[in-house]
């Protein structure tokens, strides 16, 4: 599947994808609220980051990567997530507002 056939499969979230989700062990997902992103970007508690591993490094001591940013639609609009996006200089590959 390419990624320009994916869609937002989720009612309640805008979504930016940092990385094609086909890169990633299916196994290997996890979502924190907030945090830190490439070391430097701190990310609020609204807004959930989508960690997972590469496929060719899913060892037990390899890090995770972010995957994706989700924005609660209840605390953000989809231009208010965009405009987040944009003054923290976090580039994505896709931005998908949340399903109608």
């Amino acid at each position: 599947m390419k990624l320009s056939e994916i869609v937002n499969p989720y009612p309640n979230e805008h979504a930016a994808r940092l990385r094609d989700p086909a890169l990633f062990d299916p196994d290997s997902w996890g979502r924190t609220n907030g945090g830190t992103l490439y070391g430097t970007i701190k990310v609020p508690v609204t807004i959930a980051i989508i960690w997972g591993k590469y496929k060719t490094a899913n060892k037990a001591s390899d890090p995770p990567i972010p995957q994706s940013l989700r924005f609660n639609k209840e605390k953000w609009t989809a231009e208010e997530a965009k405009a987040w996006l944009k003054e923290n200089k976090v580039k994505y590959i896709a931005f998908e507002a949340a399903a109608k």
